[in-house]
């Protein structure tokens, strides 16, 4: 984005805003929004708003973080006074007695009684947009001779001619992409349907979508994020994604990894780096059994209860998603081949044993409880696969006819799941 360009587009919003009028006890939507962000030193809805407004152009055009240093303000800063906004780019040398376009102007002996902003000068004449004119949004033209006039600050621009354009976001679900991209990750048709079944019933297959009931529509979310008015992408809950992520940290994860690669939080290749990246690093057992799986259903067991974790793991769940990642495998391969039996040439995917730690294993700990083995004296479902779970396994292989060592493969795994 070059000067000019970053200039035209404050000023055909300041445009759009002329003719707004406040509540007669000044109350106005530009406060209001500020006021959910850290950028001034309290609430300031219902107070003389004219900084308020100029300072907000700033915001909804080049968001907050560019905003902020582009008028040379601090979080929590006192410049919803025109005399403290004034003061600001006195002290970063920003301050000018001759005006451009873009400039905020300020009126008083010292800048304190008003403000707005510079759409054009021409003819010894200066033409500005101000907030609280009247309490109003007004265009108003002065003499650059009127003594009411004090001087003319200028924003730091080049915090926005640098801004690199975004890959953008997708607000639809490309099934053809992503089943591209997963199967020749994985190289496993089994694994990238297991996979793409969950994912379907998270996001719908779409990258650019927000929790139902966040009080966001996706698109507002999406580019409050992108252009950094919302400031609280990582911690607010909001599942969001793919894959729906919400913890924390693995949201702050995916919002670095998309600066990273100058994308939108919403974009679908982003997200799939990010996704696939996550896997293999976090979650090394699904990635394993992911790239083995000799069965759709168990690649999408292993997605569900060992990487998106719902709330709900019920067997009637398992079933819906293995049913929705078998209709990607049949869309895309065909028709599933029927399981090897048990005791056959199946390759057998070891998953945990003994010495192994973790949520992986307090799942594998949970299904030998709901089969009727007491762990309670030796640690419960704690993630921790000790000797106990290691004895508790053996009886439950020697029960079913399976071989007793100890430790929880592929066909131990879908005995538990499925017996």
């Amino acid at each position: 984005m070059t000067k000019s360009e970053a200039v035209q587009t404050l000023i055909d919003w300041l445009e759009s805003q002329v003719g707004y009028e406040a509540s007669p006890d000044k109350r106005n939507k530009y406060a209001e929004e500020l006021d959910k962000t850290n950028w001034f030193n309290g609430k300031k809805n219902g107070y003389d708003w004219c900084a308020v407004f100029a300072d907000y152009a700033y915001y909804h055009c080049f968001g907050y973080d560019n905003a902020k240093k582009m008028v040379y303000q601090p979080d929590y800063s006192l410049g919803a006074g025109c005399l403290y906004a004034a003061r600001y780019y006195e002290q970063a040398d920003a301050l000018y007695g001759t005006p451009e376009k873009g400039d905020q102007i300020f009126f008083g002996a010292e800048g304190d009684d008003h403000t707005g902003i510079v759409v054009d000068v021409r003819q010894g004449k200066v033409t500005t947009i101000e907030g609280n004119s009247s309490n109003a949004v007004r265009k108003n033209t002065y003499s650059l001779s009127d003594k009411w006039i004090y001087k003319f600050g200028r924003p730091k621009w080049s915090m926005v001619t640098d801004i690199p354009s975004l890959a953008p976001a997708d607000y639809h679900a490309e099934p053809d992409r992503i089943w591209a991209y997963l199967s020749n990750w994985l190289g496993n048709e089994y694994g990238a349907a297991g996979l793409m079944g969950n994912l379907e019933a998270e996001s719908g297959l779409v990258a650019a979508i927000v929790q139902y009931g966040s009080g966001w529509s996706s698109e507002d979310y999406t580019e409050a994020v992108d252009d950094g008015t919302y400031k609280d992408f990582a911690g607010d809950g909001n599942g969001y994604g793919l894959a729906q992520w919400t913890y924390h940290t693995r949201k702050e994860k995916l919002l670095r990894h998309a600066r990273s690669m100058e994308a939108s939080i919403g974009n679908l290749d982003c997200q799939l780096d990010y996704l696939s990246a996550e896997i293999e690093a976090e979650y090394p057992s699904v990635f394993s059994i992911l790239k083995k799986a000799t069965s759709v259903s168990q690649a999408s067991d292993a997605v569900l209860l060992w990487y998106e974790r719902p709330a709900d793991q019920s067997v009637e769940n398992l079933e819906r998603r293995r049913a929705r990642g078998q209709k990607f495998y049949d869309k895309y391969h065909g028709e599933e081949p029927k399981p090897t039996p048990s005791g056959g040439n199946e390759e057998v995917i070891r998953i945990m044993g003994i010495g192994d730690e973790g949520a992986d294993v307090a799942s594998v700990q949970g299904m030998l409880e709901y089969h009727g083995y007491d762990l309670r004296y030796c640690g419960g479902c704690d993630g921790i696969f000790g000797e106990g779970t290691e004895y508790a396994v053996k009886a439950f292989q020697k029960e079913h006819g399976l071989t007793a060592d100890g430790e929880v493969g592929n066909i131990t795994w879908d005995a538990l799941i499925n017996e």
